[in-house]
């Protein structure tokens, strides 16, 4: 889990709404827990999941998380804040 305050999940919960809409954003453990398990092994905890409708939309998210310096997953591939991306295999 992220290391952020609560306000600061807050405000940052507001921005990926404001980015993507909030029918696009899924926040309730209950209803994240199928993107937060592999399919074979492992899972994990997430502050929200995100369907972006277009790359812009995307794009705009990532940079979100790179200026708060936090993890996020893209389709199997994790992206850190020192601008590596490794392969979950």
């Amino acid at each position: 889990m992220s290391s952020m305050t609560t306000t600061d999940n807050k405000a940052f919960l507001n921005e990926l709404a404001r980015l993507v809409g909030s029918s696009h954003l899924l926040t309730d453990p209950a209803k994240t827990a199928r993107y937060r398990k592999g399919f074979r092994s492992g899972q994990g905890d997430a502050l929200a999941v995100v369907f972006p409708g277009s790359l812009l939309e995307l794009w705009r998210g990532a940079e979100s998380l790179r200026h708060r310096r936090q993890n996020y997953s893209d389709a199997g591939r994790q992206y850190r804040p020192d601008r590596r991306i490794d392969a979950k295999r």
